[in-house]
């Protein structure tokens, strides 16, 4: 990953943000920063990876199975979902992540207990767009007469829970959520790996880029990729950027943003602190948010993620049409899209809008580890710089009460 800041800072913020910074470092070296309980995902990628990636292959090998169905919210599906999309894998579907019917009913329908295998991803098994799901699914399962414990997995805690009690007393397979790793830090474990296994992501190269990522912030832990983002974050902030757009330039890394916005936004949005999070996808996005991004309020910065190479070759054919697109025949979309990039982070730069690029030379599985762990820990030290913890999200219980009280 090449890092690049647009953004100039004052000598005296840099200095603040270093103090700051070493404050921070300083406390989780000591153990004393808050939610140290929840930070096992930090030393994960090595030799724990290792062991339960070639649990989960092992497992996976077992499957005779067309397509995978994953049920699972927020941490539980993002990541995998994120990971299947920018890779373009297939045979993965996602469901229990809402309470839409219609959309449960799509699943249902196309869902065949013989052929098609389940995996439910809870560490309470409590979480009720996920429970409720796997009731259906199950439904069907049963009926169909299928074996659950050849056709469902569960990854959930270890030792206790519904989910944990359920899956023990019908002998379903189980695969734990790391107890020191909240939901939206757990991707790198089989929350994650289980869905990006079956679908056949190259999970070696995959935690070897999350095992460099890790192994720089180990080298050398105030000079980073992670902390250099989460210094500009914290910089900008300080100037009175509110808000965040994350933005990509390939259809296929717009779940990334998903996945960035929902680690973002649980671990910083609290005591009244936080960047709000929100993602954009370009070009297509461009004809609709492009004149709010460059002339409207100066409120928030950009971060943007760019594959310099999308692994086609593909180039504009030459034809007899009068649409504009002459001078560029023969050239490769590639280059369109590099153009559009460079074009649209110059006038945006130009525009007052500071811009910190993430820069790939290719975006594959090893990229995907690299990313997935260096965002994890820049949100970490974000937080941190913030004066929050990261690893809670009390507010959340406040909307799941109240729904509760309404059925």
């Amino acid at each position: 990953m090449d890092f690049r800041n647009s953004h100039t800072f004052d000598e005296c913020k840099r200095n603040e943000g270093q103090k700051s910074l070493d404050l921070v470092l300083d406390g989780l070296k000591k153990g004393s920063a808050p939610g140290m309980e929840w930070t096992g995902w930090i030393d994960y990628p090595g030799e724990k990876m290792a062991e339960d990636i070639r649990e989960v292959t092992a497992y996976i090998e077992t499957i005779e199975a067309r397509d995978l169905y994953v049920l699972g919210i927020g941490g539980s599906y993002l990541g995998a979902y994120a990971a299947i999309s920018a890779l373009e894998k297939e045979g993965v579907h996602f469901y229990g992540n809402s309470f839409s019917a219609r959309d449960l009913e799509r699943g249902l329908a196309a869902y065949d207990p013989k052929k098609d295998h389940v995996v439910v991803i809870s560490k309470s098994g409590s979480t009720r767009e996920t429970a409720m799901a796997f009731r259906f699914f199950l439904e069907k399962a049963e009926a169909a007469g299928a074996d659950l414990s050849k056709s469902v997995t569960a990854i959930t805690d270890g030792k206790k829970g519904k989910l944990h009690d359920f899956a023990e007393a019908k002998k379903i397979r189980r695969f734990v959520v790391p107890e020191d790793m909240g939901g939206r830090y757990s991707v790198l474990s089989p929350v994650g790996l289980f869905p990006m296994a079956f679908a056949g992501v190259d999970l070696e190269a995959f935690m070897k880029g999350a095992r460099d990522a890790k192994d720089a912030v180990a080298r050398d832990p105030k000079n980073n990729r992670a902390v250099d983002y989460a210094l500009a974050r914290h910089g900008l902030r300080s100037e009175g950027k509110v808000a965040e757009i994350f933005a990509t330039y390939e259809p296929r890394l717009e779940s990334l943003g998903r996945w960035w916005q929902q680690l973002f936004g649980e671990s910083e949005g609290k005591e009244g602190k936080g960047i709000l999070p929100l993602t954009l996808s370009y070009s297509t996005d461009l004809h609709a948010m492009g004149q709010w991004v460059q002339e409207g309020p100066r409120n928030f910065f950009e971060t943007v993620l760019y594959a310099e190479r999308s692994g086609s070759d593909l180039k504009i054919p030459a034809m007899a049409m009068d649409d504009g697109l002459d001078s560029i025949e023969g050239v490769a979309v590639d280059d369109v899209n590099r153009a559009a990039f460079e074009g649209t982070r110059a006038a945006h730069e130009a525009g007052n809008v500071p811009t910190i690029s993430l820069i790939y030379d290719a975006f594959d599985a090893y990229a995907l580890g690299e990313f997935f762990y260096t965002m994890e820990y820049a949100c970490a030290i974000s937080a941190y710089l913030q004066g929050v913890n990261p690893f809670d999200q009390p507010g959340v219980e406040a909307y799941k009460k109240a729904m509760k009280e309404r059925l």
